[in-house]
């Protein structure tokens, strides 16, 4: 009582603890973890391992936490359907000999399939004709839940059932004589059971009240069919949730009438014997979930197995046990070693069982996890439906706030150098927010640059909204482009002969204010459109150094500004198509197809349509090796397409063609081919991760994420003057090799070394190049 009455004065049973029995923290955490081992070892030595019962057919391979789940036998028992993780990137259906184990082949791979937003497959399992030649599984497709039946030897979708009154449908069971599918699904919120007339494509409703009824499984005959339901359990009253126990569904007169199970916990997953006789099913009466089989005409139940980790899904309710419906075998899903593997056994003397072994005394295998914390007294008393939650004059609930967090960091720069044009200081840096639920995003950047006689600044500031199926946001800039020229020679200044030099700084400003829309057609598919206003100002200016022939002084030393032609307003439109199924790893996309066609025009002191095609693939023929491959072109078109007082394209610029970037280049003779109107990039790169690949670690990346890249890169940018050499002009690619090392740096931003070798610079010599930039 003192214990009880100070845990609810202080809502801390460790601070009860210590103001009753005088037990600290670190002395009650100590007994804690030596209680749970010395309980731990008792279990263990009581229980037994799966291979005592089964034979392993799909093994957790490499002790990769890997998923291999809801394991479904053909009704011959030779072929066992499953969904696993062993391409690494998605769930995926697979087939394999149900006897050797061996993995024939993959039936659905939907990792870079985006018709299947979701595979059921924490919920539920699948389901074989009677003929073992088509599968029946669920899914989600557009938001709303579909049956589908695949023909399992080529692949192909036979049919498929979009159910759009429902919200998910699970556990699909083929019916002995392949007319029907039963399948349990939420309708308003509550599961009940349904059956689709494949010859009269029509629906029929079971169950239709409160009670949760779930997985359902055909009687031989086909007269009956055993669910898991929690209608004997459960008080509606006070919604007191209780445990799900079996039941049987008589589909000639439509009584549900209980079938013999434990009172103690869960009873789930029944599957009929071949011979109807008998039903197994999965139950942890003493806290371990193992399979159990029900004698239907003697109302007995036995015990199958006795596994210390038990056999078990990915959650508590999800399948894990099969039964061939024509062959004495049944296939069983166990947590091991961090991963799930798949056994089976046909053992007549397995299959039979044994006595239920009784509950052990003093000991409580849920008490082996550490306990459930609930954050606040009012979770905690939500979860009694005795008491319910506090009134409101007690806790209050407060509304969700939008509130930023820093998600990364873009490209960083710092720079100071002098050169012919003067000296320059110059930096940027752009951060990236969101807040908890990622409906918000916030794009913040900022550049100041001195030199030159100016003083530059940008700057951007970009908000967009996710929070409905229309996103949409609004974005603010101002970029400064700044150019210059140098001349020399022999004059007068000041009424002496002097040598005079000449610095020309030519600044453009680039302002912008946009909305920005987005429509998603699906996971993969979405369409962008923009309008907005742009202002584009120009000003130069003259820095002129006369130094006297006769003294050897300075004689003059002034900057003069030259003004620029009138600036520029023009309205902007957008329009683009945008398609991306990849996979994103640490530091670059590894696996899939991205697209983006775009369509810009620009209408105001002057015209232009900008057009952009950018082409990106990644495969793997060989895992870990991404084989990645990029098409790229940007242009302007239309009458002011080659007007000067548009700042130029660039393919020098980082990610596109590497090894043209390095400053000290306006002398080469080969630096105007990297400018123009228009560009066309291509690149070809092969990835992979580097501790990975030598085994150092655990998973894809090993024990950090940094991926090795040798690329071959190419160019070329032309003009309406400046033609491409395919066309009899002199406007040839520019190309470079070398190898890429990119790091993340603790998931804010990329970093990327790169050894490149430019191929069309006069200087040819191998250099290092850095960028805070992802793989393209």
């Amino acid at each position: 009582g003192r214990l009880l009455r100070a845990a609810d004065s202080t809502r801390d049973v460790a601070a009860a603890l210590d103001s009753v029995y005088g037990l600290k923290p670190d002395s009650l955490a100590k007994l804690w973890h030596a209680t749970l081992k010395a309980s731990a070892d008792s279990i263990r030595e009581r229980t037994e391992s799966p291979e005592q019962y089964a034979r392993p057919l799909i093994r957790n391979e490499k002790n990769l936490s890997e998923l291999n789940v809801s394991p479904v036998l053909s009704p011959d028992g030779k072929n066992l359907a499953f969904f696993s993780e062993r391409s690494l990137f998605s769930i995926d259906l697979y087939l394999a000999d149900a006897t050797t184990g061996k993995v024939k082949r993959t039936i659905l791979k939907t990792e870079l399939d985006p018709h299947y937003q979701s595979l059921e497959f924490i919920e539920s399992a699948g389901s074989w004709d009677p003929t073992g030649k088509e599968f029946a599984f669920t899914a989600a497709s557009r938001g709303r839940p579909i049956l589908t039946l695949l023909d399992v030897e080529t692949g192909k979708t036979v049919k498929e059932k979009r159910f759009p009154n429902l919200g998910e449908i699970f556990d699909p069971a083929w019916s002995p004589d392949g007319r029907f599918i039963a399948f349990s699904a939420l309708a308003h919120g509550v599961s009940d059971l349904f059956i689709y007339d494949l010859q009269t494509d029509s629906l029929k409703q079971l169950t239709k009240d409160d009670f949760a009824d779930l997985q359902p499984s055909w009687s031989p005959d086909g007269s009956r069919l055993a669910f898991a339901t929690d209608r004997f359990s459960t008080v509606l009253s006070n919604y007191a949730i209780g445990n799900y126990r079996l039941a049987e569904y008589d589909l000639t007169t439509g009584a549900i009438s209980p079938l013999p199970s434990f009172d103690q916990g869960k009873n789930i997953n029944p599957q009929w014997s071949p011979d109807g006789k008998s039903i197994y099913f999965v139950s942890d009466r003493n806290g371990i979930s193992n399979i159990y089989r029900l004698d239907v005409d003697r109302q007995q139940i036995s015990q199958v197995t006795n596994l210390y980790t038990g056999v078990s899904g990915i959650t508590s309710l999800s399948p894990s046990l099969s039964v061939a419906g024509k062959a004495n075998k049944i296939a069983f899903s166990v947590y091991r070693q961090g991963g799930y593997s798949i056994y089976s056994a046909d053992s007549t003397s397995v299959l039979a069982g044994f006595t239920p072994i009784p509950d052990w005394p003093g000991l409580d295998p849920r008490a082996l996890t550490e306990p459930m914390h609930y954050g606040s007294t009012f979770l905690a008393r939500f979860r009694n439906p005795n008491l319910g939650a506090f009134p409101d004059s007690l806790e209050s609930i407060k509304d969700y706030h939008t509130a930023f967090s820093l998600d990364g960091v873009g490209q960083t720069t710092l720079a100071a150098g002098a050169d012919r044009f003067g000296t320059y200081l110059g930096g940027g840096l752009s951060l990236f927010w969101s807040d908890m639920l990622g409906n918000q995003n916030l794009a913040t950047g900022l550049q100041l640059q001195s030199g030159g006689g100016f003083v530059n600044f940008g700057f951007l500031l970009g908000y967009f909204n996710t929070g409905s199926r229309l996103n949409w946001g609004g974005i603010a800039q101002q970029v400064p482009y700044v150019t210059g020229g140098y001349t020399s020679g022999y004059g007068v200044a000041n009424s002496e002969p002097a040598y005079i030099e000449q610095t020309y700084i030519v600044r453009q400003l680039f302002r912008n204010v946009s909305a920005i829309f987005s429509y998603p057609f699906s996971e993969v598919m979405r369409t962008d459109f923009s309008v907005g206003f742009q202002n584009i100002s120009f000003d130069s200016r003259v820095q002129t150094l006369a130094t006297s022939l006769n003294t050897g002084q300075v004689i003059l030393n002034q900057t003069n500004d030259l003004g620029g032609p009138p600036p520029l307003n023009i309205g902007t439109g957008s329009v683009a198509l945008v398609y991306d199924n990849s996979y994103f790893g640490a530091t670059s996309p590894i696996l899939g197809e991205r697209y983006r066609l775009e369509v810009d025009p620009n209408i105001g002191s002057i015209d232009w349509l900008e057009l952009l095609g950018d082409y990106r693939r990644y495969e793997m023929p060989l895992r870990p090796f991404t084989i990645a491959m990029r098409v790229l072109h940007y242009g302007r078109y239309g009458g002011s397409a080659d007007d000067p007082r548009l700042y130029p394209l660039s393919i020098s610029y980082p990610g596109l063609v590497r090894g043209y970037e390095t400053t000290g280049l306006n002398s080469d003779p080969s630096v105007s081919r990297l400018y123009g109107s228009k560009i066309a990039v291509a690149n070809l790169e092969l990835r992979f991760p580097l501790f990975g690949v030598l085994g150092l670690g655990e998973g894809y990346y090993g024990f950090f994420p940094v991926e090795v890249a040798p690329f071959v890169d190419a160019g070329v940018a032309w003009s309406g003057t400046d033609k491409l050499w395919l066309f009899g002009g002199d406007r040839k690619p520019v190309r470079s090799y070398g190898v890429a090392l990119r790091v993340n740096l603790f998931g804010y931003l990329v970093g990327e070394v790169d050894y490149v070798k430019p191929l069309d610079l006069s200087n040819k010599a191998w250099t290092f190049q850095f960028d805070i930039i992802e793989g393209f």
